[in-house]
């Protein structure tokens, strides 16, 4: 008999109904891992408030709300698909820039070859002036502040980029549009592409710096002002795995896999069932696009008219949240403990965790002050990344199965009781102190079902606390 083998790794109970209902409306109209939808409205949202806010975190660092997001999964697991669902108000935003583009191509020449007769006539008197001998300051005036009158093109909105050069990338910032996004969900496109060969440049783009100077002998030098990206891409983990090993893993060494937020669904495929789309999966799908529709409108008067980005900021409660979540992610920096080996990716947690947080706040709830819900429920979305990068960074094991994690599991619970002489653990607990190659949700439960198999533990749900209660064998 064939064993169901999908289960999500995500899950969203906490998460605001609008972007929850949207995800599980996507799930239900493509089948597709249900992780590759939360990716592609995570993609979405940030797209559409980069532009128009930041974050500033408890202790007062302001921060943009941008995401590097890299999802793992197979061909044919729906990724174009979902990504369409959730990125179709900015294609149709972006459809109706380019027709705006030409009318403004067209003034923009006009303009240009009017202002280029003016020069030259200035330049004609300048050269008659100083045949004759005359003072010729008024005319070095005129054209010093004719050149400095050059018409400059509008900028007209651009988000999406897949097939581009680092050059190509960094000049847009200044002369299309100042918020970008390097998305495709046929990632391999973008990390096969030149672009990649510019890490520095991308992991610098994460911070959104306020002044970004580009000096180029051949092309001129660029001066950008708060560019801001969003990396979303996805692609097979072969392509991921052949990118980290370049240039003798530079993608780690100079920071830029630190700052991914990176997940590997488990497939669909073989599970999928035909589905119809309900009018409650099209109306949460309606109400998510409608949402982005209007804050890409909010995004394009505010970058015209220079208006500046508004700042969330935390609820006195969310921000003791935040700040004990810090210091457990800095206790397990220790020796032996959860963020030993990954040290990099431990330092941008929090910082990812504020992003996403403003994120909800402000594009599903529309407020820009942090409440603890909201803090919790970014809190675990970036678990179940965390989670992610921990298992995929981690070197496999060809011992580890069920067996495996259940005697390691066994192992720990033996000195834990020694010590502590306590018979009961909770669950939380576990996933933070327990062995470290089973800390990630799944392992863990794969641990626990094979040693209540083996009648050592059973669990019990205390309230909203599972605990595990070992048997008289440790005793």
């Amino acid at each position: 008999m064939y064993e169901r083998k999908y289960h999500p790794k995500v899950h969203l109970e906490m998460a605001p109904k609008l972007l929850r209902h949207a995800v599980h409306a996507a799930d239900l109209q493509t089948q597709a891992p249900i992780e590759i939808a939360l990716v592609s409205a995570l993609t979405a949202m940030v797209l559409c408030c980069q532009g128009v806010i930041d974050v500033r975190s408890p202790p007062g660092f302001l921060s943009p709300v941008g995401l590097y997001l890299w999802v793992l999964a197979m061909s044919g697991e729906r990724k174009s698909t979902t990504d369409k669902i959730f990125l179709q108000p900015i294609v149709d935003r972006e459809k109706l820039a380019e027709v705006l583009r030409a009318a403004l191509r067209d003034r923009h020449e006009a303009a240009c070859t009017v202002w280029l007769i003016r020069l030259k006539q200035l330049e004609a008197d300048l050269a008659q002036a100083v045949k004759a001998a005359k003072d010729c300051a008024g005319l070095e005036e005129a054209i010093a502040e004719h050149l400095g009158n050059k018409p400059v093109m509008e900028l007209y909105p651009r988000w999406l980029y897949h097939n581009t050069t680092i050059e190509a990338l960094l000049r847009a910032f200044r002369d299309v549009w100042p918020s970008a996004g390097l998305v495709s969900a046929e990632g391999a496109i973008i990390a096969d592409s030149r672009v990649m060969q510019h890490l520095g440049t991308l992991t610098e783009l994460w911070q959104a710096p306020e002044l970004m100077r580009v000096d180029r002998i051949t092309t001129g030098g660029l001066c950008l002002q708060s560019p801001h990206l969003t990396f979303s891409v996805m692609t097979q983990r072969a392509v991921y795995d052949e990118f980290v090993r370049r240039n003798d893993g530079m993608a780690v060494k100079m920071g830029f896999t630190a700052r991914l937020l990176l997940c590997e669904p488990i497939s669909r495929q073989g599970e999928r069932a035909i589905t119809v789309a309900t009018d409650e999966s099209t109306q949460a799908l309606a109400a998510f696009n409608s949402r982005t529709a209007e804050l890409l409108e909010e995004s394009v008067v505010a970058i015209k008219e220079r208006r500046p980005r508004k700042v969330v900021t935390y609820t006195p409660e969310a921000a003791r949240v935040w700040y004990d979540m810090t210091r457990a992610i800095e206790s397990d920096l220790q020796p032996g403990q959860f963020f030993h080996d990954i040290p990099g990716f431990a330092s941008k947690i929090a910082e990812n965790v504020s992003r996403v947080a403003a994120l909800l706040q402000y594009f599903c709830k529309g407020t820009t002050e942090i409440d603890v819900d909201t803090l919790n429920s970014a809190r675990d979305i970036c678990q179940f990344f965390v989670d992610e990068m921990k298992e995929i960074s981690s070197p496999f094991d060809p011992r580890e199965n069920d067996i495996f994690y259940g005697q390691l599991l066994d192992e720990y619970l033996v000195r834990y009781q020694m010590t502590t002489r306590q018979t009961e653990v909770d669950i939380n607990q576990l996933k933070q102190y327990g062995p470290n190659r089973i800390r990630h949700k799944e392992k863990l439960w794969m641990a626990i079902n094979n040693l209540c198999l083996l009648n050592r533990i059973h669990t019990e749900q205390r309230g909203r606390r599972t605990v595990v209660v070992l048997h008289w064998g440790y005793i």
